[in-house]
């Protein structure tokens, strides 16, 4: 009940509140959500994911919640006038502390994110199911979202775009769309971290080699099920020093490519694997 939150909210003066997590909670009412929200000004994360959050919701805590810095509202109820609310309210002060936010199962319009993109340039990670498309609009001049338009709201600066995370989940991603993030993102600050192209299967695989050497800053990258061929493979070693996690799995890489990738790796090792025999590659120790 709403009285039982605020009582509760004051008598245990919980203004101190940083993390709050109430995702799947389908049953709690957007107006308990709201009340709720309100109690606790200092949320640094917040997870609304497959809530009844709605707009209303969002506006609440583009209000009250100035540290927000980790904001889930996934696969709720909110629409893309929720998350403009939400950016309208953010882009007002001075300091934007919002480094992630997680819009995945809304279906919002590409001019949405594109607003996103450009209103909250602290975003580190956009979880969105098409982000590529979204840096079609980065080009122009002035903004126009949803019938808003305001002279004072111009599109950033390419380098203003601070995003390490590049995450694609749908099918039809063209190969456009990557070649604009590229001209227009992270790569003017060389700053991505993760990337994820998997089953993209209609990727050649020139695009995708093209793509990698522009990413020298790589920590994760997923390939898998895609059209990956073993020079794709030599290019993650030789362009990607800093990759931690690889995911070529299910691709069209071979024990070449592999083996390629490896050597690059070793920084001056000796390795044998798979049926190559030399007496001048050994088996690594096993304290390396």
């Amino acid at each position: 009940h709403s009285k039982t939150s605020f009582s509760f909210c004051s008598y245990l003066s919980l203004q101190c509140l940083q993390h709050l997590d109430l995702s799947s909670l389908h049953h709690l009412s957007p107006q308990l959500l709201i009340e709720s929200i309100q109690c606790f000004p200092e949320l640094i994360t917040l997870n609304l994911s497959k809530t009844s959050a709605v707009n209303q919701v969002c506006a609440t805590v583009g209000k009250y919640c100035p540290n927000i810095v980790d904001l889930d509202i996934s696969y709720s109820e909110i629409t893309d006038k929720g998350v403009l609310d939400l950016v309208h309210l953010q882009c007002g002060r001075q300091a934007q502390r919002m480094h992630r936010l997680n819009v995945l199962g809304l279906k919002l319009n590409h001019g949405t994110v594109t607003f996103i993109l450009q209103n909250l340039p602290n975003l580190q990670v956009l979880e969105e199911e098409n982000l590529f498309a979204a840096f079609r609009g980065l080009r122009g001049k002035k903004l126009s979202v949803a019938a808003r338009k305001s002279t004072a709201l111009e599109y950033l600066q390419p380098e203003h775009v601070a995003l390490k995370t590049l995450v694609s989940c749908v099918q039809e991603l063209q190969p456009m769309d990557i070649l604009t993030a590229i001209q227009i993102s992270p790569l003017a600050t060389k700053c991505l971290q993760h990337l994820d192209l998997s089953s993209l299967h209609h990727l050649s695989p020139q695009l995708l080699i093209e793509s990698i050497q522009c990413f020298p800053e790589l920590i994760t990258l997923n390939l898998s099920k895609t059209s990956a061929v073993n020079q794709v493979c030599a290019t993650v070693g030789k362009y990607c020093p800093n990759i931690v996690d690889l995911d070529i799995s299910y691709s069209e890489i071979t024990d070449k490519g592999v083996l390629d990738l490896a050597f690059r790796g070793l920084r001056g090792k000796k390795l044998s694997v798979a049926a190559r025999k030399s007496t001048a590659l050994e088996y690594l120790q096993p304290e390396h």
